[in-house]
């Protein structure tokens, strides 16, 4: 007689396949959550082409250079203005001027008064005529380095003055006359500077022959040598404001 099966036994692999359908669907369930977790970064994420740096504006400084210059390797100096306090009076007295068959020699008296106290320093100057092809600079304003050294200026006390004398010569062949009809006429122009540790100022005179009149008149080129004592000084005053360069009155001074 044969032996029948137990109930049970035909009816567990219904149940294992039961419980696998339950596990498997278990299972996606809970990998759905899972997904929609991993997908939301995808999602708000923004695109590469939102992501990606602007190209950042040129800065305004790149630009300067195109519109400026190329700058010197070296730089000179500033010109130091003429240190010119108040107080200081300075008059100018032609004595008498000579030609000769080489040069005009001017000799000349200078008087220095102050109202402040002055240290030492030094007269520069010389003489040239004056011309109308040359410019205003040029003739009011020359470099202090091509300026002779005349004088030595002695401290000045505060309400006192000095007096100092000398002479400044031009060689003839140097001298632009000036020419009307058959005759020469020469116009001196005398430039001087006086420089120290505290002052640095600059006068400029015109020399000629008295005449009725506020002008003074020229000399004569063409007479032969003689000697003028009859003279007088205007100040160009136009000459004060131009600026004197420090670093060359000393060498000039030395």
């Amino acid at each position: 007689m044969q032996e029948s099966w137990p109930f049970w036994w035909w009816s567990a692999p219904l149940a294992l396949l039961v419980l696998g359908v339950l596990g498997f669907l278990l299972r996606r369930g809970r990998a759905q959550p899972d997904a929609q977790e991993w997908e939301e970064p995808e999602q708000v994420a923004p695109s590469p082409v939102a992501i990606a740096p602007s190209p950042a504006p040129a800065p305004e400084i790149a630009a300067a250079p195109a519109k400026t210059a190329p700058q010197p390797a070296f730089a000179p100096p500033p010109l130091a203005p003429a240190g010119e306090p108040a107080g200081i009076e300075v008059a100018f007295e032609p004595v008498s001027l000579r030609l000769s068959l080489v040069y005009a020699t001017l000799h000349y008296r200078i008087e220095i008064a102050a109202a402040i106290d002055l240290p030492a320093g030094q007269l520069l100057g010389d003489m040239i005529g004056a011309h109308g092809s040359m410019s205003p600079e040029e003739q009011l304003a020359p470099p202090v380095e091509v300026l002779t050294a005349l004088k030595s200026v002695p401290r000045i006390a505060a309400g006192e003055s000095v007096t100092l004398t000398g002479e400044v010569q031009l060689p003839l062949n140097a001298i632009r006359p000036l020419q009307q009809a058959a005759a020469s006429f020469f116009i001196p122009l005398v430039r001087l500077s006086i420089v120290n540790d505290a002052i640095a100022l600059r006068r400029v005179y015109t020399v000629g022959i008295e005449g009725g009149g506020a002008g003074l008149s020229p000399l004569r080129l063409d007479t032969g040598p003689r000697e003028h004592r009859e003279l007088a000084a205007r100040e160009v005053e136009a000459a004060r404001p131009y600026p004197l360069q420090r670093s060359d009155q000393h060498q000039a001074a030395g």
